[in-house]
């Protein structure tokens, strides 16, 4: 999700992952469903959060974490990858936005 947003592979390395914990057990043989979206764009960040859902459990993600990337110059340095994202109209996915949002703003 952060590539495509960035539309480039290059030059997108991931800084945090956070809290990785799955809240219900994989057994053996289990198909999961893997989901990704654009969570947050900031000038050099792209947030993206992927939910993992296994069809036992319905509808219910059984694992869901945050992945920040940021792009890069040829040193390595971080740099503006002047992507623009809209505020979100579903309400979860904006609670994700707020989110990320207010932690931006404590740092």
């Amino acid at each position: 999700a952060a590539a495509k947003k960035n539309k480039r592979t290059d030059n997108v390395v991931c800084v945090n992952i956070q809290g990785l914990q799955f809240k219900r057990p994989i057994e053996n043989g289990d198909v999961v469903d893997i989901e990704s979206f654009v969570a947050h764009v900031g000038t050099t960040s792209i947030t993206v959060v992927g939910r993992i859902h296994c069809s036992r459990y319905g509808d219910q993600s059984i694992l869901e974490t945050a992945v920040t990337f940021v792009t890069v110059d040829d040193k390595g340095k971080p740099t503006p990858h002047h992507k623009a994202m809209e505020r979100l109209e579903d309400p979860e996915l904006q609670a994700y936005w707020d989110r990320f949002e207010s932690y931006k703003k404590s740092r």
